[in-house]
């Protein structure tokens, strides 16, 4: 694996925000967490996060050391919060042709990508709509 390629992480845990048994400060409020991993992202990534007081979906995508450096600023985190379970971090390099896509501003945009990492706090995490 390269790690100066371009990849994707994706990732989604149920975490439990607030409540009576509050260890932490960063996971009172999901817009306390959603501040903390603002903070935590490399200024190269870009992509989507969603906060829930359910728990956390994100989709990024920029450098593979980038991404590597999201996870690993994380893990821990989620690890101290879900004790025995583990959060399944998808984290996959891009082949050429999809480096090339992530690179068209025009698609960026399309897909919400294109100024840095967006983090909504939202009352679902996966929205579900109805089809006509």
């Amino acid at each position: 694996q390269q790690l100066s390629a371009t990849g994707v992480v994706l990732y989604y845990a149920q975490v439990p925000f607030g409540g009576a048994d509050e260890r932490d400060e960063i996971i009172a409020e999901p817009a306390v967490f959603a501040r903390w991993l603002a903070r935590v992202t490399p200024a190269t990534c870009v992509g989507r996060v969603r906060v829930a007081r359910t728990g956390v979906n994100a989709t990024l995508g920029g450098p593979l050391t980038a991404l590597a450096a999201h996870v690993d600023a994380v893990r821990p985190v989620f690890r101290e919060l879900l004790l025995e379970h583990e959060v399944d971090f998808k984290l996959e390099p891009l082949d050429d042709e999809g480096a090339a896509r992530s690179r068209d501003a025009q698609l960026r945009r399309e897909c919400g990508f294109a100024d840095g990492v967006s983090y909504r706090v939202v009352d679902e995490l996966v929205t579900c709509g109805t089809l006509p």
